[in-house]
């Protein structure tokens, strides 16, 4: 019998055989015990000790993680399963290369089976430390396989009666998010960390600390089995949550910038941005750090191969993480303190200041908590001792540091951990059970009330999660568009959204209130936002806390948080009573999409009904009328000149071009009517003009003449989606004595399914820059609304918004007919586009108006010259398209709905549609109103000073 070396073709038969290659173990080599049958049987508990063949050596003794108890950790089953794969050959300090064995025969194949094949050694994870003696295996002998006979030749191995092993285990299945355990076992030990907030007694010294940090264990979601008290895992039902939607005060004014001098910063690779005492970060590949107040670049760190992602602030000194899981610490000249290479495996996420300890997160929801040294008597924590290590959610979108304790948020599922406390505790629970409410995206909590947790999400929702019970106390519905960042600032909360839109919300009271909402960039873009507000004394005399929006243009944009103007007209509006002397006027809308008609097409029935009409506004005040399509858009040189004509040629009573004539035929009927109809009381047109076949007028009673003032208008275009640009608005804007009234006559985009169109043509109307109408800030306060200059539409206090506004129905003809036919109003409004639209849409600019119930048909289409809905071959179905909405700015007016109907006018394929509303106005003391203001700012100045120094204790 030869052995395995002279087997080998290659290996001269001259030359001894070389002894086999000595593996590089810390462990003695270990001597066989003499068997009869095999050279490989495991029979004793030293075997167990020899590694594997391609295992690393020992590693010598390292504080960075934790040693686990043989008593802690239960030992793996050494029965292998007989269908679990067999790892290859070992070859440990055995010599077998050189041992002359006998062939031994397969052993007999059964028909239609194959033979099956076992390891000779399994694969053993053995903790540092002496194991506890292990019984002797059974001795039992393995089959050889082709594969191990190809690698490892001349091997005695014998064959085994493979149903003497006992039966794989089966795996655990369950469908609910828990483990399972057998009922013999109990579940995995739970380690306690040994890193303690400064408020606890420490057990261990702190040489202890640095030489056995705690290591929590890298476990599943759900498998901590004691979880805080109050803790929730189940999802929450969200039929029992509070949903609502916030009410909108003021919509396209944007915040005041942080500094005149530093509105925005360009960068050329930002990734990071962050505020801290008046001072912006701006990391990419480089740190940029740059003063607010002066403008001044101070100092800039790092090179062009690093990538900086995360920042946090421990007094003077700046913590910045990195891609590759390094930790810089820096001085506040930017001077390298101390760093540590490699102290996360993965990019580091975020880094909290907590007490005198440093929390950094890695995106592998890797947890390292860094203390001071307290044998030093620092206060600062340090890089050179060994963190508390502990392992939570991985691949986390959003992640908080609340009360001590750590949320981590991935898709639909929240987890908090406590650190700190004696037991390393999660609380994991479920945000939702259906689809309405989308994954998370963000989180922010305020400072002073951290009882209450808000989280951003994709389908547009804010919930609203209690810190002590983790329940979710409400929902709000902000917007349709994904939330992409979330700041709090003081006790507002700031959301960027994927429209490129920045909204600020006051979250007290049952509904949330929108302080202000703009557009800042385009949508479909991605952003980061980040704030801070810092215990700076010298913030009270500036009263500026600065808030950095980085877009994607790598610009940062900085404003002043603080809204020291909107508290302070919150708070003079409230005290209204002390300079305002108000009255009452009434005011007639009339609407009405004329069809190119002609004034003097009108039938002797059509007359009597203008006449009708006018008669209902006998004794009102204000008399407005806007027509629609008074001109033929079929043609398009009448188009044209609509569209490109001179501001000159737009006076009725100038020029000569039939465009001009089509306006002034309807303007002498409508004069010759008021004349005739309102008998006793005189009116004059204080304002008429149009464009694009939008023509509006307006006539005041003379006795209230005296009482207009700065009557100006606008037109505003929504683009060609109208054939040839038709559709648009013009808004006429005066004020009668102290307030600033708007009509706005609106014709929006056509088409049963054009609902986003028209909804996106509002706010381009609501949010157009119009001319200021005061500069001065005072004045403008006592003024507009919203604290507003008369720039935008809803800076008026009193604003009209009607016309065709092209609405329609969301059912069949047919069904739309019969319910018609039983005069069930009720059950077609359910069905009205834009009463879904402001019931559903909390984007709905709409929302911010009113419109008294409609208990008339709907307007459009008819048949002109008939009372028949649309017979053409189109049949569309009937609409309420003719609307008028109004809007009282804030507490000091009011308007109250008296009438609203339809008229019978056959004249156009739309009826008319009309209303008439009471309105308080006001006029202002400005001797009185300066001193209240002057008393609101200083009231302001106190409470802001008291929050903010409490804060900072």
């Amino acid at each position: 019998m030869t052995n395995s070396s002279a087997a080998d073709p290659k290996r001269s038969p001259l030359k001894p055989p070389k002894p086999p290659k000595p593996l590089h173990l810390t462990a003695p080599p270990i001597s066989l015990p003499a068997h009869s049958d095999s050279s490989l049987i495991i029979d004793s508990a030293a075997d167990l000790a020899v590694p594997e063949p391609h295992a690393c050596p020992p590693r010598p003794f390292s504080s960075s993680y934790s040693v686990l108890q043989p008593s802690s950790m239960p030992i793996p089953s050494l029965a292998r399963s007989s269908t679990s794969p067999a790892p290859p050959p070992s070859r440990g300090s055995r010599s077998v290369g050189s041992r002359s064995v006998s062939p031994v025969p397969p052993p007999p194949i059964r028909p239609g089976s194959l033979p099956r094949t076992a390891s000779p050694l399994d694969a053993v994870i053995v903790a540092a430390g002496t194991p506890p003696p292990l019984p002797s295996r059974p001795t039992s002998a393995l089959f050889e396989s082709k594969k191990d006979a190809a690698v490892r030749r001349g091997l005695e191995l014998k064959s085994v009666d493979i149903s003497k092993f006992d039966p794989p285990p089966k795996r655990a299945f369950s469908l609910t998010r828990k483990p399972t355990y057998p009922a013999d076992k109990p579940p995995p030990p739970q380690l306690q960390p040994q890193l303690h907030s400064k408020t606890q007694p420490r057990s261990h010294s702190q040489s202890q600390l640095q030489t056995k940090p705690a290591t929590a264990p890298a476990l599943e979601p759900g498998s901590f089995p004691t979880p805080p008290s109050g803790c929730n895992t189940l999802p929450h039902d969200p039929d029992t949550i509070p949903r609502t939607f916030p009410t909108i005060r003021s919509t396209g004014t944007p915040v005041p910038y942080f500094n005149a001098r530093v509105r925005n910063v360009y960068t050329k690779d930002a990734r990071v941005i962050a505020c801290n005492n008046r001072k912006l970060y701006v990391m990419g590949n480089m740190l940029t750090v740059t003063d607010l107040v002066s403008g001044r670049h101070i100092y800039t760190y790092g090179t062009e191969e690093t990538r900086f992602t995360a920042i946090g602030f421990c007094g003077t000194e700046t913590w910045i993480g990195t891609k590759e899981g390094a930790l810089k610490v820096l001085d506040h000249h930017g001077n390298l303190v101390e760093t540590r290479k490699r102290c996360h495996s993965a990019s580091v996420h975020a880094i909290y200041s907590l007490d005198n300890s440093m929390w950094t997160l890695d995106a592998e929801g890797r947890l390292k908590i860094w203390s001071a040294d307290e044998t030093e008597g620092s206060s600062f924590p340090t890089l050179q001792h060994s963190p508390g290590t502990y392992k939570v959610l991985p691949h986390f979108s959003a992640a908080l540091l609340v009360n001590k304790e750590l949320w981590v948020a991935r898709k639909d599922i929240i987890s908090v951990y406590t650190p700190l406390a004696d037991t390393f505790q999660k609380c994991q629970f479920h945000i939702r059970s259906d689809d309405r409410i989308g994954a998370v995206t963000c989180a922010a909590v305020i400072e002073g009330k951290s009882s209450d947790v808000y989280i951003g999400h994709t389908s547009g929702h804010v919930s609203v999660f209690c810190s002590k019970t983790y329940q979710c106390k409400k929902t709000v519905f902000v917007s349709i568009h994904r939330i992409l960042a979330m700041c709090a600032v003081q006790s507002t909360i700031w959301l960027v959204l994927s429209s490129g839109r920045v909204q600020v919300y006051d979250p007290e009271g049952e509904n949330w209130t929108m302080l202000r909402d703009w557009k800042e960039f385009s949508g479909n873009t991605t952003y980061l936002l980040q704030t801070r507000i810092v215990s700076d004394h010298s913030r009270i005399e500036h009263y500026e806390l600065p808030v950095a929006l980085l877009g994607p243009d790598h610009q940062v944009r900085i404003w002043n948080g603080v809204l020291k103007d909107d508290a302070v007209n919150r708070c003079a509006i409230t005290k209204h009573d002390e300079y305002c002397t108000f009255d009452s006027i009434t005011v007639f809308a009339c609407t009405w999409n004329a069809g190119d008609a002609k004034a003097a097409a009108a039938s002797s029935s059509d007359r009597r009904e203008f006449a009708e009409m006018l008669q209902t506004a006998k004794g009102c005040d204000i008399l407005f009328f806007g027509f629609q399509e008074l001109i033929d858009l079929g043609n398009k040189q009448m188009a044209a000149k609509s569209m490109f004509r001179s501001k000159r040629s737009r006076k009725v009573d100038q020029g000569n071009s039939a465009l001009a004539i089509e306006y002034k035929e309807w303007l002498d009927t409508l004069t010759t009517l008021v004349d005739k109809e309102l008998v006793g009381d005189t009116y004059t047109m204080v304002y008429s003009d149009g464009m694009m076949g939008l023509f509006s007028v307006v006539f005041v009673k003379n006795q209230r003449m005296m009482n207009i003032h700065s009557v100006r208008a606008s037109l505003v275009k929504t683009g060609l989606g109208g054939l040839h640009g038709n559709k648009g608005a013009l808004v006429v804007r005066f004020r009668y004595d102290d307030t600033p009234v708007c009509f706005v006559n609106c014709h929006l985009a056509a088409g049963q399914t054009s609902v986003i169109q028209r909804n996106d043509d509002f706010v381009t109307i609501l949010e157009s820059k119009l001319t200021a109408v005061e500069s001065e800030e005072a004045r403008a306060i006592q003024l507009f609304a919203n604290n507003g200059n008369g720039s935008l539409i809803l800076d008026h206090e009193v604003c009209f918004v009607l016309g065709d506004m092209n609405y329609r129905i969301g059912l069949p003809r047919g069904d739309v007919m019969r319910l018609l036919s039983a005069d069930n109003l009720d059950k077609l409004l359910k069905s009205d586009q834009l009463r879904q639209e402001l019931n559903r849409n909390p984007d709905m600019k709409l929302r911010l108006f009113n419109e008294k119930e409609i208990a008339f048909m709907p307007t459009y289409k008819y048949d002109v010259g008939t009372n028949n809905y649309d017979s053409s071959s189109k049949m569309r179905v009937p609409a309420w398209c003719d609307r008028i909405f109004y809007r009282a700015g804030n507490e000091r007016t009011s308007i109250e709905a008296l009438d609203y109907r339809r008229h019978e006018i056959t004249l156009s394929d739309h009826r008319p549609v009309t209303g008439i509303y009471k309105v308080r106005v006001k006029d202002v003391d400005e001797d009185k109103f300066a001193q209240v203001v002057s008393r609101c700012r200083d009231e302001w100045k106190l409470r802001f000073a008291e929050r903010y120094l409490n804060e900072s204790d």
